[in-house]
């Protein structure tokens, strides 16, 4: 009886699932392969996004560590190990500048991009200028340094959540809702 009446219920539930799903079928008018690119191209758009933000924030985090980077040392071992993130990001960055964007709706969010990278190359462009002015590293050096850096890195921050905002509409409004352009 009890063996009965679960089956009825996952019975039902299946039914119901079913019925959910055929009402929000998505009614796009586009061929299936140039869904499935544009899915590519989606995976790939935030494949490349993801890697640039993890990169970069590899290579910056030792100046974004409010508890420790006043006790940094800015040697020869510091600045090495800045280097080697700081090349790994560059080729993110670089990657990113040379994605191709395909289908329109992802080519809305190519000037994104273009800022974000933009402002990364900044944020290195300030680190660069301060080492080179700089040959002893005193407290209020550092603070000058963070004082430089510190807004550039709020404003990637904000690009960053900009362009995740972005994303995500784009998502919903290609994949989850359907739309029936080209």
């Amino acid at each position: 009886m009890k063996l009965r009446k679960i089956n009825i219920l996952v019975l039902i539930m299946t039914l119901a699932i079913g019925w959910v799903n055929a009402c929000t079928m998505i009614d796009d008018d586009r061929p299936k392969m140039e869904r499935i690119r544009m899915t590519g191209e989606y995976l790939d758009l935030l494949g490349a996004y993801n890697s640039v933000s993890r990169e970069f924030s590899r290579a910056v985090k030792p100046m974004q560590e409010t508890e420790k980077r006043m006790n940094a040392e800015f040697n020869e071992e510091y600045w090495n190990k800045y280097e080697k993130q700081r090349s790994k990001a560059v080729q993110e960055i670089n990657a990113l500048k040379n994605f191709e964007f395909r289908f329109e709706p992802f080519k809305e969010i190519k000037p994104d991009f273009k800022n974000f990278t933009s402002r990364m190359e900044d944020y290195d462009g300030a680190v660069a200028r301060m080492r080179e002015s700089t040959k002893q590293w005193t407290p209020e050096k550092k603070k000058e340094f963070y004082a430089a850096l510190d807004p550039i890195y709020a404003d990637i921050l904000q690009q960053s959540a900009t362009i995740v905002n972005k994303i995500d509409t784009i998502y919903n409004r290609v994949f989850v809702v359907g739309e029936n352009k080209k």
